[in-house]
């Protein structure tokens, strides 16, 4: 379990290919950002549970299963030198800042449009038909591992609005139309509808 607070941001150093499979090496974070990192430890990768293999003096190992890549459409091309937001998982007693994130993402959004607003940027994302329901204005979304409001729900997209630290923060800045970004629904909305849809 996560909360979608970002604790620092690192690079893929190595993509491996494993069979049919693929496992990837990131870079370690601060020890202040992560101080009880050890082996089996589940970590958020851009939203993704994965569990750490290995631990070097600088780097992270994680291995990503079958139905990772078919979720998330992630191969060696895309992977490579891509900077990923990171976030261990959370402990007994931690603050919560955000929101329950489970890391078994939905699947992928595509970027429309980023739009400057001040400080901020306004960023509109395609979201699957099928997904629509689960949101709504003020409704809680996970984008590549952030717990972000959705702001508006128009026909066309959802429209979600990066404050200046959470740009400074995580990868989203870099993002830009085109961009594909893992997404998960809020298990609150989730069950919601769940229950709205079996009365």
């Amino acid at each position: 379990m996560f909360t979608g607070i970002v604790k620092s941001v690192h690079p893929i150093l190595k993509v491996i290919k494993h069979k049919e499979e693929l496992k990837i090496q990131v870079e370690k974070p601060d020890l202040s950002d992560c101080p009880h990192l050890k082996l089996g430890d589940s970590v958020a990768v851009d939203g993704v549970c994965l569990t750490l293999e290995k631990l070097s003096s600088n780097s992270m190992y994680f291995h990503l299963g079958y139905e990772t890549l078919k979720v998330t459409g992630w191969d060696i091309q895309n992977l490579q030198d891509r900077k990923v937001n990171l976030e261990p998982a959370l402990r007994v007693g931690d603050f919560m800042g955000g929101h329950f994130v489970s890391g078994h993402v939905d699947g992928m959004v595509e970027v429309l449009r980023c739009t400057k607003k001040g400080a901020s940027l306004l960023m509109s994302i395609k979201i699957p038909k099928e997904f629509k329901p689960y949101f709504w204005k003020k409704s809680f979304i996970t984008l590549n591992g952030v717990s972000l409001t959705v702001n508006e729900v128009k026909e066309e997209g959802l429209f979600i609005c990066l404050v200046p630290e959470t740009l400074k923060r995580t990868n989203l800045l870099s993002q830009k139309p085109g961009s594909l970004l893992t997404f998960e629904v809020d298990s609150l909305s989730r069950a919601l509808i769940s229950t709205l849809k079996s009365k």
